[in-house]
């Protein structure tokens, strides 16, 4: 008889999670440690942390025990931690699959042009714009001006060669943004930024979202938080929107956020990227 186990295999590792889900939201596997080997918290538990993130709230997202999930559609599935140290942190689901190191799409297809996956979150955790809609946002890169290009639904993709793989979001605020796909995939550091830039002194990306999720003030603004940290005070910082950043070289990079009850808050940039699990500065 013909032993079928190596090909069953072959068919599991040539398809990870990556590639299939790469933002770990239909994940229901029973991990429940974090990439910082932190045990993770019941959802159903108020202790440490107490948070809104509940099977009661999220009734379709698999809450029913400690297992990462990832219910409010964030970088990958997460969880809350045990340590009252930590409150949350990632896990090895999705992009961050162990399987999913092998060729990374920075390598092959680094501006995204020939992405076909169904990613269909900007890298700021904007939901996309179907390209067949024109709603919030009008355009002209629909499937028939770019018949060949894949917008047949609201995945990210690359139409007219902009750097890489992009979309129209469902912010009316937002008109497009990049997403994590070609250079901007997360996987295609060779060399991870907790290692190269700890503090993220030199982080100059499109990160605008804390590690707690809030979204960051421009750094232009004093409204809702008033501060000192302007372009003009620090014009070599990069401080011309509201990204992540580091001016006054701190711990690593971080923002004010739009939150009146969290005046800043730190970035997972530098030593608190996710990737920089296995060797931390």
């Amino acid at each position: 008889m013909l032993d079928t186990t190596k090909y069953e295999e072959t068919t599991i590792s040539t398809t990870p999670a990556c590639q299939e889900d790469p933002t770990g939201v239909n994940y229901r596997g029973n991990l429940s440690r974090t990439i910082q080997d932190q045990t993770c918290q019941a959802w159903t538990s108020q202790d440490p942390y107490q948070h809104t993130k509940t099977p009661a709230n999220y009734p379709n997202a698999g809450l029913d025990n400690n297992y990462c999930r990832n219910l409010d559609m964030r970088f990958t599935a997460w969880c809350f931690t045990t340590n009252p140290g930590t409150r949350w942190d990632f896990c090895a689901v999705g992009y961050l699959d162990p399987k999913c190191q092998a060729t990374p799409a920075c390598q092959e297809d680094p501006t995204g042009v020939n992405y076909r996956g169904n990613l269909s979150q900007t890298i700021n955790n904007h939901t996309c714009q179907a390209w067949t809609s024109q709603d919030p946002h009008e355009h002209a890169n629909t499937p028939a001006d770019f018949p060949n290009a894949g917008l047949d639904e609201n995945y990210c993709r690359n139409p007219n060669i902009e750097n890489t793989a992009w979309c129209y979001t469902t912010d009316p605020e937002t008109r497009w943004e990049y997403c994590a796909v070609g250079y901007l995939d997360p996987r295609c550091q060779a060399t991870p930024a907790c290692q190269e830039d700890p503090t993220g002194v030199h982080y100059r990306g499109l990160l605008s979202r804390t590690i707690g999720d809030h979204t960051c003030q421009a750094w232009t603004s004093q409204d809702p938080n008033q501060h000192t940290k302007t372009p003009a005070n620090y014009p070599n910082a990069g401080l011309d929107n509201n990204y992540c950043r580091n001016p006054d070289g701190v711990n690593t990079a971080w923002c004010y956020t739009t939150n009146p009850e969290t005046r800043w808050e730190y970035c997972a940039v530098g030593y608190l990227d996710p990737r920089c699990q296995g060797s931390v500065v």
